[in-house]
């Protein structure tokens, strides 16, 4: 057993189909309270530190029950002159973001900064053998994107160890130019949707992913404008979650 999602809700409904069971519809995000309504209204004297930028940030989110979580590499860097904060925490956290060359992101209440070489966790081998739901697939434009059953110890900013021989490739035209990755290598995780139903047994996760070490442009763009965001055919008793950053955007 593991948490896969904890969060705000931001709204609900209910209904009922022509059968006879009634259905409830929430939409929750991660942290939407804290980043909807947190703000800084402070001043740091001159010398001040990106810490004490951090120290700030972090004391305005725990009223909403967010914590520190993993640090970013913080630069030893004083600052010469003093300075006002006021306005949203989450314009500061993306300073102290750029800063520390790091991405931040809210999940499961805390607020956790990865840089490029930092992951969430080591790979997690995925195969047909162990949860792996058809063959992954890749494209010009969104990576690999491959599915799974639900793993809660698969995580955003993780990695996954596909096996050999399982990888699928589309047809390409010649024209196209884009790197083929390995079938039997790790991939960093940009993207993750989770889908279940009550009535049944399908209680997948769709991954979004480039191999390890790769640069990647703009990730969070391309995920949400990936197939594999958007699930489709979905019934009232499905559920989905997308615990990327700024999920409202």
């Amino acid at each position: 057993m593991g948490v896969i999602f904890s969060g705000d809700i931001r709204i609900w409904m209910t209904g009922r189909e022509d059968t006879p069971d009634d259905w409830i519809l929430i939409q929750a995000i991660d942290g939407y309270e804290a980043l909807m309504s947190a703000t800084l209204s402070a001043t740091l004297a001159k010398g001040y530190t990106v810490y004490d930028m951090y120290q700030l940030a972090a004391g305005a989110l725990k009223p909403f029950l967010i914590l520190p979580g993993r640090l970013p590499p913080f630069p030893k860097t004083k600052f010469p002159r003093g300075y006002t904060f006021h306005g949203k925490v989450s314009s500061y956290l993306d300073q102290i973001g750029k800063l520390c060359k790091a991405n931040w992101k809210l999940s499961n209440d805390r607020l956790d900064y990865y840089n490029e070489a930092e992951k969430a966790h080591p790979p997690v081998s995925l195969n047909s053998q162990n949860g792996l739901i058809g063959r992954p697939q890749t494209s010009t434009n969104a990576g690999v994107t491959l599915k799974c059953l639900i793993n809660p110890t698969i995580l955003l900013h993780g990695q996954v160890k596909l096996d050999q021989n399982t990888l699928y490739k589309p047809a390409l035209l010649a024209k196209d130019d884009y790197i083929r990755p390995s079938p039997d290598g790790i991939y960093d995780i940009y993207g993750i949707a989770y889908s279940g139903d009550t009535r049944a047994n399908d209680w997948y996760m769709t991954m979004m992913c480039y191999p390890a070490g790769q640069p990647v442009d703009k990730a969070e763009e391309k995920w949400q404008s990936s197939p594999a965001s958007k699930p489709t055919s979905l019934s009232p008793q499905q559920r989905v979650f997308y615990p990327w950053r700024n999920p409202w955007l």
